[in-house]
């Protein structure tokens, strides 16, 4: 997408990952996973390679192999926090809320506290019931944004599980103006599902580029 360049902490292992994304941002998603698995067979041991397949399943709606291959890369290193949370939004749409908040605080612990991880933990609170948490790093992620970045295209998603859609949108809009990579993944996201047929969704949309 011209004009939208990252200040996302993953952006540079996103650029290697530009035909997947470019495929599923448009709603392409086997042709995604085809890309991935290209892309995967010339470079078969590389953690960043394998969780972007689990990541492409995971968007094409395939959960149960989404789950595999992100327990395969961590098989490669227990470690690696961003397989951690991928496994956890995998989790997470299976509606297994307590495993998916339990691989968010590892992938917190793991990444150093990345603010894009604790708003995944945030959002796994509010889906499971848990609102006084969900608000304390709602709280703690609003702090944070005062002193270094923190996605408001993530934070849009804590609104959404906790029913509050105005606010969601009005970050989605300050993430629109920030020109926010993560915005690449919005129209695939199923995060948004529950707000997809507002025109206020569709409006952004369409102003990203992202209609097929």
């Amino acid at each position: 997408m011209p004009g939208y360049p990252s200040a996302s902490p993953l952006h540079a292992l996103s650029l290697a990952d530009a035909p997947r994304i470019q495929a599923a941002a448009t709603g392409r998603l086997e042709e995604a996973v085809q890309e991935m698995k290209k892309a995967l067979e010339l470079e078969p041991a590389s953690l960043v390679m394998n969780t972007f397949m689990g990541a492409t399943r995971y968007y094409a709606g395939r959960y149960d192999e989404a789950v595999e291959q992100c327990r395969r890369t961590l098989k490669m290193d227990p470690n690696f926090a961003v397989a951690h949370w991928h496994l956890g939004l995998v989790y997470e749409q299976k509606q297994l809320l307590d495993a998916a908040i339990e691989e968010f605080r590892k992938a917190i612990s793991l990444s150093g506290g990345s603010p894009l991880m604790k708003a995944a933990l945030g959002r796994a609170y509010a889906k499971a019931q848990k609102t006084q948490e969900a608000n304390e790093m709602l709280n703690e992620l609003n702090e944070l944004a005062k002193r270094q970045y923190a996605s408001a295209y993530e934070l849009a998603t804590i609104y959404v599980a906790l029913g509050n859609n105005e606010e969601a949108f009005q970050l989605l809009a300050k993430a629109y103006a920030e020109h926010s990579f993560h915005l690449v993944n919005l129209n695939v996201s199923p995060q948004f599902k529950l707000v997809r047929s507002d025109p206020r969704f569709q409006d952004l949309v369409q102003r990203i580029g992202l209609s097929p």
